[in-house]
Parts: C-alpha cells; structure tokens; sequence
C-alpha cells in the first residue's frame, strides 16, 4: 500500500504527476520550472497555508513560464529571419578588430567572471549555472549585473558600444561578425543585455 503523504507534499506529488507530458512545449517546460520554483520555495522553508494557495501558485507560475518560452521561441525564430543572410566575404581587418575588442574586454575582469559573462550571453540559465558553481541563482544574478555595468563604463566598454553602434548599418556584416569562434555573438548579449 502506498505512503499517504500530508500537506504540503501530497499537493506537490499531486502537482508533479501533472507535468508528465508526452509533448515538449512551452506549456510542459513552464510546468516544470513552477515544479522547480515550488520546490525551492518548499525546501527554503516557505510552506503555503493550504492546498489552494499552493495550486493557484503552481497554476501561476505555469502561465508565466510558458509565456516566457513561447517568447524566447518567437524571438529565436525571428532573429533565425532576421539572420539568415547569404555568406559574405570575411575582411580580415574586421576580424582582427573584433578579436582584439574582445581580448581587450576580457583583460578587464578576472577569467572565472569573465567565463560567467560569456555563459550568460550564450544563453545558459542562471539555474544551471548557480549549480555548477556552488551559489545562489540571485547571487549569480547580481554578479553578472555588477559585472555588466563595470564593463559598460570602463573605457573599453564605450569602445567596443561604438563599434556595435557602427557595425549594425550593415546587417550583413554584423552577421558575420556574430558567428564568430568567440562568441561575439554576444559582446553585445554579454555586455548590453538584461
């Protein structure tokens, strides 16, 4: 006979049998991050009075997680658009531009943030990230910021804001420019983003 579980946990089990899903959508991934928040919440101590409160919370959660993938997929389909560009020839001046930018942005701050910087902008979650160092995702989260807005107002960050500035009349060429082999397809996502 099965372990009858008492409040909270039976409502999470009941809220985790839920998620199973044959399909994976956007709908199924904002399931599992409200699972993943709920039980966070739960293992920091913060319990929810009662059942209801707890489902409306998942219900909640669920909503504005799948709202947030179905955006990232519409996004990610229209930069695929805005993107797509026949090859052009490489000019070897920009090259070395753009390897020297980022070799300039990166002597700025130490090798590990540096790394963080680089993860974040390629799209890595803080989630994962904060695991695999051993920190809080919020501690992740204010680290990047403060490391952002050091190298937005060093020296070196309004050179390399100029040169996206510049570089962005040309579609074609800052396309390029974004696929390189250091992913400059992010000083921009590294540095500007949010």
């Amino acid at each position: 006979m099965p372990e009858v579980l008492s409040f909270p946990w039976n409502t999470f089990q009941r809220l985790q049998t839920s998620t199973n899903s044959d399909v994976v959508n956007a709908r199924a991934y904002g399931r599992d991050e409200a699972l993943t928040v709920i039980m966070d919440e739960l293992a920091a101590g913060k319990v929810p009075p009662d059942e209801e409160t707890m489902e409306r919370r998942f219900r909640t959660l669920s909503a504005n997680r799948a709202v947030k993938y179905r955006t990232r997929r519409q996004l990610e389909i229209e930069a695929t658009d805005h993107y797509r560009v026949e090859p052009v020839m490489q000019d070897l001046s920009d090259e070395l531009a753009v390897q020297e930018l980022v070799e300039l942005a990166s002597s700025q701050i130490a090798p590990d943030d540096w790394q963080l910087l680089q993860d974040i902008g390629n799209g890595e979650s803080y989630v994962e990230l904060a695991l695999n160092r051993r920190k809080k995702a919020g501690t992740l989260k204010s680290t990047v910021s403060r490391l952002r807005c050091h190298m937005r107002k060093s020296e070196i960050g309004r050179v390399i804001l100029e040169a996206l500035q510049l570089s962005s009349g040309d579609l074609r060429k800052w396309a390029s420019l974004r696929h390189r082999r250091t992913p400059l397809r992010a000083i921009d996502q590294i540095l500007y983003s949010e």
